[in-house]
């Protein structure tokens, strides 16, 4: 099923940003992504790559492979490995990774390899950067300054999301209704599944009864 990415040229996030503080505003203007993201088991290897610092763009492959390279990321959930220690930020204000923040923003990406955030949604379903400073910062060059993280209103965490009409938060509703619609054709592929084993039972148990 093609999903159509959104159009982000002219758009902006909205700088209205709420206070971390506040729980109750931060629900109400962002998009969560529907999952419960734990520790990560060992990495399989597969053609796509998980870590958001070397993985190909999604409008970098063939045609042919970017549904399907959707679906394995929003399969395998957003990439958070929990170290025991992150490295120090490169900047002049030297701070850490913080593992928390995954929980407070679900869409939220940590790549060992840079040592910086992306966002998972926004890569999968963001158009290519059309060139304003920052709109490729969480999807292409990834986010590093740490200071700017839990600082009021000045969170550029929730800078990023923005209000609800935002181009992030567009993004998380196309990363939430292509996962719905995965869970739905896998519950009817369980069902279908279902029937043909209680079918070949029966059929068995037929059988059974014409040997006696």
């Amino acid at each position: 099923m093609q999903v159509e990415a959104p159009n982000l040229e002219g758009e902006t996030h909205n700088d209205h940003v709420q206070n971390p503080n506040n729980q109750s505003n931060v629900a109400a203007t962002a998009e969560p992504i529907e999952a419960e993201v734990a520790e990560h088991p060992p990495v399989v290897a597969t053609r796509f790559e998980r870590d958001p610092g070397k993985r190909v763009q999604i409008l970098e492959l063939p045609a042919d492979q970017q549904d399907e390279a959707r679906r394995f990321y929003i399969s395998e959930g957003p990439y958070q490995p929990v170290l025991a220690e992150y490295p120090l930020s490169e900047l002049a204000h030297r701070r850490r990774f913080q593992s928390n923040w995954f929980k407070q923003f679900t869409w939220l990406e940590y790549s060992p390899h840079t040592n910086r955030a992306y966002c998972l949604p926004c890569f999968l379903f963001s158009k290519k950067p059309i060139g304003k400073v920052g709109s490729d910062t969480f999807i292409v060059k990834g986010f590093q300054n740490w200071k700017k993280v839990n600082c009021g209103n000045e969170c550029s965490f929730l800078k990023y999301m923005g209000d609800g009409g935002s181009a992030h938060n567009y993004s998380v509703r196309c990363f939430n209704n292509l996962k719905n619609t995965m869970a739905q054709i896998d519950n009817v592929i369980v069902k279908q599944k279902e029937i043909m084993v209680a079918k070949g039972r029966r059929r068995l148990a037929t059988m059974i009864d014409c040997i006696r």
